[in-house]
């Protein structure tokens, strides 16, 4: 455009005669417009012997047109009445709805910017009024021009009849104009206009109070989530940290195509991933902005990879209707494992899990609380140990654990992917863990007393 922009400059200076709004092109001087990147124009008769229209042929470039420098500059500073009307006449035989974009700039600006441009698009074949609609903060301008099938990669070609140029009041704002305009909080939706904007959630939905160690957890606020080896979106997805309501508790899924979604892999060691096989159930939250047909759903997919074709097998699969119980609120459900596809196939090696939107468009979708569980939800007993104390923790080497009413019988000691790295009978209500020969991460004890249990976490640097 740069280049474009100086060519101008170099071409106005040699044109003796302009005009100024509005351009109607009755007057000799209206046909004194340049053309640039091999653009042509010319005023011409409409046909009708009392008419004369701007015809404006494109050329296919990016940016081809046509400019003039108007002789009284033209004021768009008033920004309730800087809307630029102009009559469109395409001449090719475009079908009914074809559109075609165009571009109207605004070249050597005083009292705001220098320039001022802004797409606007024709439809079909027949003449219309467009109208352009250009922002506050502009001053006045001394040159017009008119890009005709303008745009990065746009190689139309197109005859365009141009008549009645002038600018004019801005147009109210309505609630169907396909714009965010006047008090509209979207577009066409919120403020004035009766239409409902789609709104993300502000609050998370609660999970059920189940036993740690009856949890494994993706990611979601209840439980302690295994670190993923990585995690990928696929498609045209994007697949973010939803942070209006916390940092990182839930997440946004925009999946623009069907197909598209996200992927948490699990590679621990040698060809070994998560172990399922003693989890009855996988629970998911998802709220979604607008759920599209009725055949939209949710596909989750556990996957392991097979070392001889180098590619992940499709295993197991579930699905979950996006419409039930419908949009804008948390569509909470536990799914039984023994319903998925191939439900016979080993879950002791689930290296890769797949959240997939299916059907037609929908979302975004916004996602929390997943988890596989067990089936089993805290009893009265897994809170009867009280007033135990554990320091440090975060610790380097040592946890110690006191318990000021209760001897602890038996600790057991986990990781996150339910594998006991510890086992210890201390029948004492003070007890010391050597934690130096374990790996850095986070661990659940498991206290038991006459019968009572309790979980705690134990963090080891």
């Amino acid at each position: 455009m740069k280049k474009i922009t100086f060519i101008l400059s170099l071409l106005i200076t040699s044109i003796s005669f302009s005009q100024e709004f509005p351009l109607d092109f009755e007057d000799a001087a209206d046909n004194a417009w340049g053309v640039f990147n091999g653009a042509a124009s010319s005023v011409i008769d409409d046909g009708s012997g009392t008419n004369n229209v701007f015809q404006l042929v494109s050329n296919g470039a990016d940016f081809d047109g046509t400019f003039l420098a108007l002789a009284v500059a033209v004021d768009l500073s008033d920004a309730s009445n800087n809307t630029i009307s102009l009559t469109v006449d395409p001449q090719d035989a475009l079908g009914a709805a074809e559109e075609r974009t165009h571009l109207l700039k605004f070249e050597g600006g005083v009292g705001g910017p220098v320039v001022a441009e802004l797409y606007f698009n024709t439809v079909g074949p027949d003449e219309q009024t467009v109208l352009v609609n250009f922002p506050a903060g502009l001053g006045t301008f001394a040159t017009i021009v008119i890009f005709a099938d303008s745009g990065v990669g746009n190689t139309a070609l197109g005859t365009y009849w141009f008549d009645d140029i002038t600018v004019v009041a801005d147009p109210a704002a309505t609630c169907t104009d396909g714009i965010q305009n006047g008090t509209e909080t979207g577009v066409d939706c919120g403020g004035t206009c009766p239409n409902v904007c789609p709104q993300p959630p502000t609050t998370i939905v609660a999970a059920p109070a189940r036993p740690l160690l009856d949890v494994l957890s993706v990611f979601g606020p209840a439980y302690l989530d295994v670190p993923p080896s990585g995690v990928q979106q696929f498609g045209g997805a994007t697949f973010v940290n939803y942070t209006a309501v916390t940092t990182d508790d839930a997440r946004e899924l925009t999946t623009p195509s069907p197909g598209d979604g996200a992927q948490y892999q699990y590679f621990f060691g040698t060809d070994t991933g998560l172990d399922l096989t003693n989890f009855t159930t996988v629970h998911l939250d998802s709220w979604v902005l607008d759920a599209g047909a009725a055949d939209s759903v949710i596909r989750i997919i556990l996957q392991q990879f097979d070392p001889v074709s180098g590619a992940f097998q499709h295993n197991l699969e579930a699905t979950i209707d996006v419409n039930t119980p419908g949009v804008e609120t948390w569509n909470t459900v536990d799914i039984d494992l023994a319903s998925f596809s191939n439900p016979t196939l080993a879950k002791n090696n689930i290296q890769q899990i797949q959240i997939v939107a299916q059907g037609a468009a929908f979302g975004p979708t916004y996602l929390t609380n997943f988890y596989f569980h067990k089936g089993t939800v805290l009893g009265a007993d897994d809170f009867s140990i009280n007033d135990l104390k554990v320091s440090p923790n975060p610790s380097n080497d040592v946890w110690n654990i006191e318990s000021s009413n209760i001897s602890i019988d038996t600790i057991e000691i986990y990781d996150l992917l339910g594998k006991r790295v510890l086992n210890l009978s201390p029948n004492s209500q003070q007890v010391t863990i050597d934690a130096s020969n374990l790996g850095t991460g986070i661990y659940l004890a498991k206290l038991y007393s006459n019968g009572a249990t309790k979980t705690i976490k134990l963090v080891k640097n």
